[in-house]
């Protein structure tokens, strides 16, 4: 069983956590998200993305 990474694309990256570009560069300045740059481009793991996710939905929810 190979261990195969999804990687992702800023603007995949935007729409699934419905940030903007600004945003997520914020969080790759200040460490909140994982990322590997690969020439001028970066790739963030899906895993990472779905993690931060589950984050802010629960901190959402806190909100309430």
């Amino acid at each position: 069983q190979s261990q195969h990474t999804d990687w992702l694309h800023n603007g995949d990256v935007c729409q699934l956590l419905n940030i903007s570009k600004r945003t997520l560069q914020h969080y790759r300045d200040t460490g909140v998200l994982p990322f590997t740059q690969i020439g001028h481009k970066c790739y963030y793991r899906r895993e990472d993305v779905e993690r931060l996710l589950q984050t802010k939905s629960e901190k959402s929810k806190n909100n309430k």
